[in-house]
């Protein structure tokens, strides 16, 4: 249905889905920058994460401090990936492993900026986490998210996150005509749907007010922080995890 809209109507349905809460979070905290590059995290019983916890953080360009404050509060297993960073140990710390590549939908090199990209199930596999949850995945990869998104569900691998804290970018580039992702508005909306459709609902939502677009009489963010818990992926009060079971 979507496909025949106008981009101004596509627009209208991004920015009721980005104003919706879906999901209750009684304890939300932010960790990290009250700027850029701080995530909201849901700290409820049912998804806060708990020793020995696994979190992947895409996007970093040398900031930690969300690395820190997961650390300071779960201790755990915390892996940053950006391909965009040449001084590689510049801002890293001691209970962060760093990895100089990026998130992507394929296992590619990209000539021109001469950055390597895996998919998040290459990741996994490499790293040794083939039989472990990820209870915070952190992705702000500029775009790129549009297309790995898709091959992240495809793969089987989303359900086995906890929580999505995800910075999207949508329609085209601030004052351009490029795509974000080089993925047009209604493919963009699909995969939001995919999410919604494979459990991920969202507690918080933050507008980029640096990037505005107008429409009619109204100002509208295309860019927006979005934190997510999986409703289909918990922990009971018990500490076990508790799941629906989803084939792709």
């Amino acid at each position: 249905m979507i496909d025949g809209m106008t981009e101004d109507q596509l627009l209208m349905i991004y920015w009721r889905y980005i104003n919706t809460i879906q999901y209750l979070c009684h304890n939300q905290k932010r960790l990290g920058s009250i700027k850029d590059g701080g995530k909201e995290v849901c700290f409820d019983d049912s998804y806060r994460p708990r020793n020995p916890c696994l979190v992947y953080s895409f996007g970093s360009n040398y900031q930690f401090d969300f690395e820190i404050d997961v650390h300071r509060h779960f201790r755990c297993e915390i892996h940053t990936f950006d391909p965009s960073m040449r001084e590689v140990g510049k801002g890293t710390n001691t209970f962060t492993k760093f990895h100089s590549y990026g998130l992507g939908a394929g296992d590619i090199y990209d000539t021109r900026k001469k950055w390597e990209k895996k998919r998040l199930t290459t990741i996994i596999k490499e790293l040794g986490h083939s039989e472990r949850y990820i209870d915070i995945l952190k992705i702000d990869i500029e775009g790129d998210e549009w297309s790995a998104i898709p091959d992240i569900i495809q793969s089987g691998v989303l359900f086995r996150v906890r929580q999505l804290c995800i910075e999207v970018h949508y329609g085209r580039r601030q004052n351009s005509n490029i795509l974000w992702g080089n993925v047009t508005s209604s493919e963009q909306l699909k995969v939001l749907k995919m999410l919604y459709t494979y459990g991920f609902r969202t507690f918080m939502r933050e507008h980029n007010l640096y990037t505005i677009t107008k429409l009619v009489h109204s100002k509208i963010s295309p860019v927006n922080e979005v934190s997510m818990v999986n409703i289909f992926l918990k922990h009971n009060y018990n500490g076990f995890n508790s799941h629906t079971d989803n084939k792709v």
